[in-house]
């Protein structure tokens, strides 16, 4: 007999989002599954360019300029965001060049580079994180985001 999962609750600790019920829940696996044979235990850093002259909520962000996939090993757990960056953007920035700014952002939220990458940040893997070039504070980026339509 098929393990039930009435009374099971599963809540996103970024978002806040709840799984309940057992079709939900078995739905919810099923894609974690799907997710962790597709990608394994790997960190995906994609690359935006923010661009404020945008008229919209995506011309804002811009278009995806790269992607790197890390094994997930290759960050430690005493590792903080900065450690990270250090490591990664050189790989990552390629011909995009330099911004004044650069931000990770993770599940909606931006990682302080003082912060544990995986501990502070609730992250699982596989997972991905957005790094966001701009010339102004992110703050601003965000501004201009919420300014647009979607």
């Amino acid at each position: 007999m098929a393990k039930r999962y009435d009374n099971v609750r599963i809540t996103n600790a970024v978002d806040g989002t709840v799984i309940e019920g057992h079709d939900a829940v078995e739905a919810h696996f099923e894609r974690e599954r799907k997710l962790a044979e597709q990608h394994g235990s790997t960190l995906t850093f994609q690359l935006y360019r923010a661009n404020l002259a945008g008229t919209t909520r995506t011309d804002v962000q811009g278009p995806r300029l790269a992607e790197l996939r890390i094994a997930g090993g290759e960050v430690s757990g005493t590792d903080t965001v900065a450690a990270v960056k250090q490591r990664v953007l050189p790989a990552l920035l390629g011909d995009h060049g330099p911004a004044t700014h650069i931000t990770f952002v993770f599940g909606g939220r931006v990682m302080r580079d003082e912060a544990l990458f995986y501990a502070d940040h609730f992250m699982l893997l596989p997972c991905w994180v957005q790094v966001v070039l701009s010339d102004v504070p992110f703050a601003d980026v965000i501004a201009a985001i919420r300014q647009r339509p979607a």
